[in-house]
Protein backbone atom coordinates (compact mmCIF):
# COMPACT_ATOMS: atom_id res chain seq x y z
CA UNK A 1 0.00 0.00 0.00
CA UNK A 2 1.65 3.57 -1.31
CA UNK A 3 0.35 6.47 1.26
CA UNK A 4 0.40 10.20 -0.64
CA UNK A 5 0.48 12.87 1.79
CA UNK A 6 -0.48 16.40 0.92
CA UNK A 7 1.81 19.18 2.05
CA UNK A 8 -0.34 21.99 1.19
CA UNK A 9 -2.86 22.09 4.33
CA UNK A 10 0.55 22.28 6.24
CA UNK A 11 1.98 25.08 3.75
CA UNK A 12 -1.09 26.64 3.56
CA UNK A 13 -1.54 27.29 7.47
CA UNK A 14 2.33 28.26 7.38
CA UNK A 15 1.58 30.88 4.93
CA UNK A 16 -2.16 32.22 6.59
CA UNK A 17 0.24 32.44 9.66
CA UNK A 18 2.83 34.57 7.73
CA UNK A 19 -0.03 36.42 6.69
CA UNK A 20 -1.38 37.13 9.66
CA UNK A 21 1.94 38.14 11.44
CA UNK A 22 2.52 40.77 8.24
CA UNK A 23 -1.03 42.68 9.36
CA UNK A 24 -0.48 42.49 13.06
CA UNK A 25 2.76 43.73 12.80
CA UNK A 26 1.07 46.62 10.84
CA UNK A 27 -1.83 46.93 13.35
CA UNK A 28 0.76 47.32 16.19
CA UNK A 29 2.37 50.13 14.02
CA UNK A 30 -0.82 51.92 13.78
CA UNK A 31 -2.74 51.57 16.88
CA UNK A 32 -2.63 54.96 18.21
CA UNK A 33 -3.77 56.61 15.03
CA UNK A 34 -6.22 53.55 14.36
CA UNK A 35 -7.73 54.22 17.75
CA UNK A 36 -7.97 58.08 17.49
CA UNK A 37 -9.30 58.12 13.41
CA UNK A 38 -11.78 55.27 14.75
CA UNK A 39 -13.28 57.55 17.80
CA UNK A 40 -13.36 60.72 16.07
CA UNK A 41 -15.56 59.01 13.05
CA UNK A 42 -17.80 57.68 15.97
CA UNK A 43 -18.01 61.92 17.32
CA UNK A 44 -18.33 63.50 13.80
CA UNK A 45 -21.00 61.15 13.03
CA UNK A 46 -22.48 61.45 16.72
CA UNK A 47 -22.13 65.51 16.15
CA UNK A 48 -23.62 65.48 12.25
CA UNK A 49 -26.86 63.45 13.95
CA UNK A 50 -27.27 66.15 16.64
CA UNK A 51 -26.82 62.89 18.68
CA UNK A 52 -23.89 64.51 20.45
CA UNK A 53 -22.27 67.79 21.41
CA UNK A 54 -18.64 68.17 20.02
CA UNK A 55 -16.08 67.43 22.67
CA UNK A 56 -13.30 70.17 23.54
CA UNK A 57 -10.82 67.82 21.90
CA UNK A 58 -12.70 68.25 18.63
CA UNK A 59 -13.23 72.08 18.58
CA UNK A 60 -10.01 72.50 19.47
CA UNK A 61 -8.41 70.02 16.52
CA UNK A 62 -11.11 71.63 14.41
CA UNK A 63 -9.98 75.16 15.56
CA UNK A 64 -6.17 74.07 15.00
CA UNK A 65 -7.39 73.15 11.12
CA UNK A 66 -8.96 76.46 10.53
CA UNK A 67 -12.35 75.10 10.02
CA UNK A 68 -16.16 74.93 11.81
CA UNK A 69 -16.78 72.02 13.88
CA UNK A 70 -19.40 70.95 11.22
CA UNK A 71 -17.03 71.40 8.39
CA UNK A 72 -14.06 69.38 10.44
CA UNK A 73 -16.75 66.59 11.27
CA UNK A 74 -17.69 65.78 8.06
CA UNK A 75 -14.17 65.94 6.48
CA UNK A 76 -13.76 63.19 8.97
CA UNK A 77 -16.33 61.61 8.36
CA UNK A 78 -15.04 61.24 4.57
CA UNK A 79 -11.51 60.04 5.44
CA UNK A 80 -10.80 56.10 4.62
CA UNK A 81 -10.76 53.71 7.70
CA UNK A 82 -7.66 52.28 7.07
CA UNK A 83 -8.07 49.72 9.83
CA UNK A 84 -11.15 48.42 7.88
CA UNK A 85 -8.71 48.66 4.44
CA UNK A 86 -6.34 46.35 6.20
CA UNK A 87 -8.49 44.28 7.18
CA UNK A 88 -10.34 43.50 3.89
CA UNK A 89 -6.62 42.88 2.45
CA UNK A 90 -5.24 40.40 5.34
CA UNK A 91 -9.05 38.49 4.35
CA UNK A 92 -8.80 38.29 0.52
CA UNK A 93 -4.89 37.55 1.02
CA UNK A 94 -5.83 34.63 3.06
CA UNK A 95 -8.33 33.64 1.02
CA UNK A 96 -5.49 33.84 -1.92
CA UNK A 97 -3.53 31.47 0.24
CA UNK A 98 -6.32 28.91 1.20
CA UNK A 99 -6.81 28.37 -3.06
CA UNK A 100 -3.58 27.98 -3.85
CA UNK A 101 -2.60 24.78 -4.88
CA UNK A 102 1.44 24.89 -5.42
CA UNK A 103 3.83 25.31 -3.01
CA UNK A 104 6.01 27.54 -4.76
CA UNK A 105 2.92 30.25 -5.30
CA UNK A 106 2.74 29.96 -1.28
CA UNK A 107 6.64 31.01 -0.89
CA UNK A 108 5.81 33.47 -3.53
CA UNK A 109 2.92 35.35 -1.98
CA UNK A 110 4.53 34.91 1.54
CA UNK A 111 8.37 36.02 0.56
CA UNK A 112 6.94 39.35 -0.12
CA UNK A 113 3.65 40.45 1.47
CA UNK A 114 3.78 44.04 1.01
CA UNK A 115 4.23 42.94 -2.70
CA UNK A 116 1.65 41.09 -2.59
CA UNK A 117 -1.00 43.67 -1.02
CA UNK A 118 0.41 46.48 -3.65
CA UNK A 119 -0.73 43.75 -6.84
CA UNK A 120 -4.03 43.22 -5.36
CA UNK A 121 -7.15 45.36 -7.25
CA UNK A 122 -7.46 48.91 -5.30
CA UNK A 123 -10.27 48.55 -2.51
Amino acid sequence: MKLTLDPMPVLRDHAAHKVNQHFNALAHDNLHRDHAHAHKRLHAAAIMTLDEAPSAEFKTEASLRGVSVDEFARNVLTKPNHAARRELSRQRLLLRVAAISIPAELELLTSDIAAAIAKMEPI
